[in-house]
C-alpha cells in the first residue's frame, strides 16, 4: 500500500542502466560486477526508496528438465550474495512450475511438485545456515500457472505443495486462445487465484490482454473489472506484482 500522499515511480529499464544486467557471470566476476555498481553509485535512489527486496527471482532452478531454454542462469548462494551486497532485506525463490507457454496439472507425486518440496526445505536449512550473517533473507515460493482443466481455471500446483511454500505467485501465462481476451473469462481465472487461500501475488496482472486498447467501450469495461478484482482482492488480503519485464499499465498501478 503506498502512502496517501505519494504513488509508486514506473520503472524505465533503459535508466536503470546495463551495467545491472548479468549474461551469466559468477564468483570473481560478480564481484567486479559489484565493485562496478558501487563506483556508479548503486541503484538510482528513487528505485531503493521502495525496493527493499525481490518477491519474482528465478534460480537455476526453474530451468527445469523439457523446458529447453534458460528461465534461471544462477544458484541460490550466487543470488543471495549479490542482493545482500546491494543492501536488501529479502529474496523470494519463485521457481517455475510446470513450462508457462504449456502449463499441466501436477500431481503432490510429480517430480515438479517433489522439487518445489525439496527446494523448500534447501531454502530453509539456508536461511539458518546465514543467520546472524547476512542481513538479507532467503524465501521459498513458486510462480504457480493459471490455467484450464477442461473449462474450469485452476492452479498447476496442488495445494497441499502450495501450502509448504513461504510465498506463492499465480500468474496468467497461456491460457487457450478463446479464453484471453473475454472479460468474463479473465476475471473467472483470476478470481480462482485469488481465492486460493495459499496464493500471495498475481503476476503480472494485465499480460497478454489488449481489450483495454481496442476501443473506448472495451477499455471502460475492463477498468471496471479491475475496480471490482481489486476490491476481492483487498478482502482477501492478495497483492499484484509490479515487474520490470512486464510492468502492469500505469492506470492499475494509480488505481
Amino acid at each position: 500500500m503506498t502512502k496517501p500522499s505519494e504513488s509508486l515511480p514506473i520503472i524505465d529499464e533503459q535508466k536503470i542502466g546495463a551495467h545491472l544486467k548479468f549474461h551469466g557471470l559468477s564468483g570473481p566476476e560478480i564481484d567486479a560486477e559489484l565493485v562496478d555498481i558501487e563506483k556508479s553509485g548503486g541503484l538510482p535512489a528513487e528505485i531503493l526508496r521502495w525496493w527493499r527486496g525481490d518477491a519474482h527471482t528465478h534460480s537455476a532452478e526453474s530451468t527445469r528438465e523439457g523446458f529447453n531454454y534458460p528461465e534461471g542462469l544462477y544458484h541460490y548462494e550466487e543470488i543471495l550474495y549479490y542482493y545482500e551486497m546491494l543492501g536488501l532485506d529479502f529474496v523470494c525463490f519463485t521457481e517455475h512450475a510446470s513450462l508457462p507457454q504449456s502449463p499441466c496439472v501436477q500431481e503432490p507425486t510429480s517430480a515438479i511438485s517433489q522439487s518445489l518440496l525439496e527446494h523448500t526445505k534447501r531454502i530453509h536449512n539456508l536461511r539458518k545456515e546465514l543467520s546472524g550473517k547476512y542481513r538479507c533473507l532467503p524465501f521459498a515460493g513458486v510462480e504457480a500457472n493459471i490455467m484450464y482443466e477442461g473449462e474450469k481455471p485452476r492452479i498447476d500446483i496442488p495445494d497441499e505443495v502450495l501450502a509448504e511454500l513461504d510465498f506463492v505467485i499465480a500468474s496468467r501465462h497461456r491460457v487457450p486462445e478463446e479464453k484471453r481476451t473475454e472479460l468474463g473469462d479473465i476475471r473467472e481465472s483470476l478470481s480462482s487465484a485469488i481465492v486460493n487461500p495459499y496464493v500471495n501475488v498475481i503476476g503480472h496482472p494485465d499480460r497478454d490482454i489488449q481489450t483495454k486498447t481496442e476501443d473506448p467501450r472495451a477499455a471502460e469495461a475492463y477498468w471496471q473489472m479491475w475496480k471490482e478484482l481489486l476490491g476481492e482482492m483487498r478482502l482477501k488480503n492478495k497483492a499484484f506484482e509490479i515487474n520490470l519485464k512486464a510492468q502492469p499499465d500505469p492506470k492499475l498501478v494509480q488505481m
